[in-house]
């Protein structure tokens, strides 16, 4: 999305911001408007509310699609915005968009707890157990003490497990 936001930055660049009622309606007219072909529309209107900071082109990208249109864009940059307005990004397009997910995939959720997910466990439990194995054959005396802790934490660890 970042890739697509940046071309339609590019984009702003070929059009021309024509006020129409200062600070809130404007054309925007592409400069290249007699190379287009016929069916190309060249001029959209954009309404701006200023303490608002909306936006609104007729073209509807950013209704269809959640991406602020090129003619948003221009307009934004021609009012002096630094940043892009919260309301124009989606959390669907940040890096937070793992927390909209279908019910299967609802275990992977920022929010949800790790340890909920058998798979985690697994592997992190073999992981935990494979370094303890790589400790228990330093020596004999490494050995003994691991399998002593091994018997008493499965002792421990088996009740709870039923």
């Amino acid at each position: 999305m970042f890739e697509q936001f940046g071309k339609l930055l590019y984009e702003a660049g070929q059009y021309m911001v024509e006020e129409m009622e200062h600070p809130k309606l404007y054309l925007v007219r592409h400069e290249k408007a007699a190379q287009k072909e016929k069916w190309f529309k060249i001029v959209f209107r954009v309404a701006v509310d200023i303490e608002t900071e909306e936006v609104n082109c007729e073209c509807g990208l950013f209704e269809h699609s959640g991406i602020p249109c090129a003619h948003s864009l221009k307009v934004m940059l021609h009012l002096g915005f630094r940043t892009l307005p919260a309301r124009y990004v989606l959390k669907r397009w940040t890096r937070d968009a793992r927390d909209v997910l279908p019910p299967h995939l609802i275990r992977y959720q920022k929010d949800q707890v790790v340890l909920a997910c058998r798979t985690y466990r697994h592997t992190s439990l073999q992981i935990a157990c494979l370094e303890i194995q790589a400790l228990g054959d330093a020596n004999v005396e490494c050995y003994t003490e691991v399998m002593h802790q091994l018997a008493r934490l499965k002792a421990k660890v088996e009740p709870m497990s039923n």
